[in-house]
């Protein structure tokens, strides 16, 4: 049996209501963060920027903002849910590795083109921004959504039980 099948025999078994709800509410806090970026689409270019991703900033935040938008979505419906939420974890692991206190990355490594040289600035521990922490929240809870799928309220849901009648 694949490992697939596997989990999803679990999730139907351990999926309370409670985490329909929370899988809802997440998808529609990414769609609305997705419109927050292309309402404010210079500011994300500008940390794009800073990190040295400036040869597509432009490409890459319209992209970041559309995932956010379309995956929020559709996590928030259930439907495709594990393929929405695949897409939105590289957004996320970049969010919290980039917005982590303490580190410089305006300095760039002058060796290796377009690459990213990390200086510890020295910041004190109590610098961690709400941003950081929202972005490891929500990494933490596309990850539980990724496990348990989208439960008994979601379009998936409907979709099985339409083509078993």
């Amino acid at each position: 049996m694949l490992v697939n099948q596997k989990l999803d025999q679990w999730a139907e078994t351990h999926h309370p209501a409670w985490l329909s709800i929370l899988r809802i509410c997440l998808g529609l806090f990414l769609c609305v963060q997705g419109l927050a970026f292309l309402n404010d689409i210079w500011a994300l270019q500008q940390v794009l920027h800073k990190i040295n991703l400036n040869w597509d900033a432009f490409y890459l935040a319209h992209i970041i903002a559309f995932t956010h938008i379309i995956g929020g979505f559709l996590i928030a419906i259930g439907l495709f849910t594990r393929i929405a939420i695949f897409f939105q974890l590289p957004i996320l692991i970049g969010a919290i590795i980039f917005m982590w206190p303490g580190f410089d990355y305006s300095s760039l490594n002058q060796q290796v083109p377009l690459s990213i040289f990390y200086i510890w600035s020295g910041a004190d521990n109590n610098s961690f921004s709400w941003e950081w922490w929202l972005a490891v929240v929500t990494f933490i809870l596309l990850l539980v959504c990724w496990i348990l799928d989208s439960g008994r309220w979601s379009v998936d849901q409907f979709l099985e039980n339409y083509q078993n009648s």
